[in-house]
């Protein structure tokens, strides 16, 4: 079976940890006393014949080493963002980064049931022009289709990944 790792990225509190619990049975987390994650969460599911590692990471900026070390070898990341406080120049700093990788990325905006929240066209402008999927990672509403969305463009280079 081909394995494929990806990485969930974003600012803290932006809904990383929910959103992988919210496509996982029992991740393990690893987590700080006020339920921040400290290192990563990481749980794998099966997917279309695919065994996908799925890591999130601390969205703390002084955690960028830990995120580093998580993120290296991904094949793909989602990177969640808050779409009430929006994207700021720390996070397309973050995404500009990634991009220049060239791992395919795909955008969650999060948090798409509270009011004020930025739409999934208004965060595709800051972003631009990455995929974005609208997501409430709570109730997991938009969560497969960011995943399933996700691998569709990292396919082409699953031949490559080496199977276990």
């Amino acid at each position: 079976m081909k394995q494929v790792k990806v990485v969930i990225l974003g600012p803290k509190g932006a809904g990383k940890t929910t959103f992988i619990k919210s496509l996982c049975q029992n991740p393990l987390s690893i987590e700080a006393k006020d339920g921040s994650t400290l290192v990563f969460d990481y749980d794998s599911i099966r997917y279309n014949g695919l065994k996908v590692h799925l890591f999130s990471t601390p969205g703390h900026r002084r955690y960028k080493v830990i995120r580093d070390i998580v993120a290296k070898g991904a094949n793909g990341v989602i990177f969640i963002i808050d779409s009430v406080r929006g994207v700021n120049e720390g996070d397309l700093e973050l995404l500009g980064e990634i991009r220049r990788k060239g791992i395919p990325v795909v955008v969650c905006a999060n948090k798409q049931d509270l009011e004020g929240h930025l739409s999934p066209r208004e965060v595709e402008k800051l972003v631009d022009g990455l995929p974005v999927i609208p997501t409430v990672a709570k109730d997991g509403t938009g969560c497969r289709e960011a995943l399933r969305t996700l691998l569709s463009l990292v396919k082409e280079g699953l031949d490559r990944v080496a199977p276990s």
